[in-house]
């Protein structure tokens, strides 16, 4: 039995990694397309963007689930293979000095395994809220909190008799960040943006940390396209020996945003 449940585990861990880019994925992208750099008034309109978005993730690093550790190596092939559905958005609000941001995100991940008919399901969540501050035309301060939900289960149905295995884990964690983002206008058309920020501090992950390249091209008053790379790691930990959890990965690749500006 064990070697069913080892290998469940590490079918699982697997998966818990490759869900978890969503835990941050395309919100600064999203976030950081801006119209205009210039300083105004704190009474000037405000300005929204709606904006659904998809991820290209490669992944590296080391997964502990019940004390057996396993490491990440993952692409985007690896991903979509195994998504049974997914929905991503992101929302803001601002104006020249202030913004906040909203982005949500949701995954359902299936793989049926090689020993006896094992099938692993994962179902992630995220939300994270973020306030920006603009403290000079090109660069804004921010800070925020990001919730995690993993939640895995797995079936093993051994070819050797009836008897069913299943082993559920659900994993929550808020990590509070804080950082900045400086943007640079070229033209009324494009803008290229760099954020990067640090997170965690022992209240969810040890530590997280983030680097965010934008360029954004907007096409008209309503529509316009962001294409980013991401580099995001966390290092998250929870209980001891066989109760252990582990997060240990650093996701980095490209991503596509749809912006509608209202």
């Amino acid at each position: 039995m064990r070697v069913f449940s080892q290998c469940g585990n590490r079918v699982l861990m697997s998966l818990l990694a490759l869900s978890a880019f969503s835990t941050v994925s395309a919100r600064s992208s999203l976030a950081q397309e801006r119209a205009d750099a210039s300083p105004v008034s704190l009474g000037d309109r405000w300005e929204f963007l709606v904006a659904p978005y998809v991820l290209f993730p490669y992944m590296s690093g080391t997964t502990t689930i019940r004390g057996i550790e396993t490491e990440v190596s993952a692409n985007p092939g690896d991903i979509f293979s195994r998504l049974q559905f997914g929905a991503m958005l992101y929302l803001e609000a601002r104006n020249s000095v202030w913004a906040v941001t909203l982005d949500g995100l949701y995954m359902s991940l299936e793989q049926t395994g090689r020993l006896g008919a094992t099938e692993v399901g994962v179902k992630q969540g995220m939300v994270e809220a973020t306030g920006y501050r603009r403290v000079i035309p090109w660069l804004e301060v921010l800070a925020g909190g990001r919730l995690n939900v993993i939640a895995g289960e797995i079936e093993v149905l051994p070819t050797a008799g009836p008897m069913l295995l299943q082993v559920d884990r659900t994993k929550t964690w808020f990590d509070p960040f804080i950082g900045a983002r400086a943007s640079v206008p070229a033209g009324s058309k494009w803008l290229f943006v760099l954020r990067a920020d640090i997170g965690g501090f022992g209240v969810g992950s040890n530590f997280a940390w983030q680097i965010y390249p934008v360029v954004s091209y907007r096409f008209s008053n309503l529509f316009g396209l962001a294409l980013a790379y991401r580099v995001l790691s966390m290092d998250y930990e929870s209980g001891s020996g066989t109760d252990l959890f582990k997060y240990d990965v650093t996701t980095f690749g490209p991503e596509l945003g749809f912006l509608f500006h209202f």
